[in-house]
């Protein structure tokens, strides 16, 4: 029997599924947590007449908030999805120039361990 069931909290404005205790959605940027209670404020005008924004400025402003969102969202799909990139990978025999390197490299780490060795015995 099934104890419990599940719930995948979604976006309220795009309906995305997103985890619990996030506080913004991953796709539009909008604010999953509703809040318990909002504060109060209050506006203390000292004038009589109260500067007011016109409606086309609220309006560009929310069209640019709106914008910085999508533009956000997109940036994180794009930065999910790795690129696959195809590799060739092909054998080339080694040439008989990378034979003499590595004998060459051999002795000299061959020499140095003697001579450490024998100024380790001088010494001591």
């Amino acid at each position: 029997m099934v104890d419990e069931v599940l719930t995948m909290e979604r976006c309220a404005e795009c309906d995305a599924e997103v985890r619990e205790g996030t506080q913004f959605c991953y796709n539009c940027g909008k604010s999953v947590l509703l809040p318990e209670s909002e504060p109060v404020t209050e506006d203390i005008v000292l004038d009589e007449q109260a500067p007011e924004k016109p409606d086309d400025t609220a309006e560009l402003e929310n069209a640019d908030k709106a914008a910085r969102r999508a533009s956000a969202a997109l940036e994180r799909k794009r930065s999910r999805v790795s690129s696959k990139r195809q590799t060739k990978v092909v054998w080339v025999e080694p040439g008989p120039a990378a034979d003499r390197v590595y004998l060459l490299v051999c002795i000299l780490l061959f020499v140095i361990a003697v001579a450490v060795v024998a100024l380790t015995t001088f010494l001591k």
